[in-house]
């Protein structure tokens, strides 16, 4: 019993060394966690881009397939479906025809904000071209025989990873068959 009142009337409390420790101590774990949250953030950032760049060149090719099917439909015998022409900088420009239309899609190196961002464009027969998709980087057209086309595409991501230093891409291709053929 005397021990536990010598213990109870001790007023000797917390140092200053030990306070300073045990802050130092809170400092380093809250860092370490710190850190680990951020890496854990730039990469689900990262890995967002990347979903955001396949979904943009898998949504061009689907767009880009759909006209190429219709290439050539009514068109006077004896004129081509489609024309494939360089564009800007050497990237491919498809040009189809179709009925008394045609569409073309091509990039765009050289527009704001191009070239940071390259963009998927798409004229129609109105003769204003559109944006269709963002940071896609390069594409390609290559006839396979007299009634196919081989499609492939670049997307990357929007920003630099950091860990590559280089922009992460996905390419997609596609051999599209042309029913309207001659």
């Amino acid at each position: 019993m005397q021990k536990l009142l010598k213990t109870l009337n001790n007023t000797k409390g917390i140092s200053i060394v030990e306070l300073l420790i045990g802050a130092f101590i809170l400092a380093i774990i809250s860092a370490v966690t710190l850190q680990a949250f951020l890496g854990q953030k730039e990469a689900s950032n990262m890995q967002a881009q990347v979903s955001d760049a396949q979904q943009a060149g898998t949504f061009s090719l689907a767009e880009i397939t759909k006209n190429v099917r219709n290439a050539g439909y009514r068109v006077p015998p004896g004129r081509n479906p489609y024309r494939i022409g360089i564009g800007a900088l050497g990237h491919d420009t498809l040009i189809i025809y179709n009925q008394n239309d045609s569409v073309a899609f091509f990039l765009n190196h050289t527009l704001a904000p191009a070239p940071a961002h390259p963009q998927l464009m798409f004229r129609d027969t109105s003769g204003a071209a559109t944006v269709y998709a963002e940071d896609i980087e390069d594409i390609d057209f290559i006839p396979v025989g007299t009634n196919a086309l081989t499609v492939s595409l670049t997307a990357r991501t929007e920003k630099i990873d950091k860990h590559l230093n280089d922009y992460r891409r996905r390419t997609i291709s596609s051999q599209i068959l042309i029913p309207n053929a001659p």
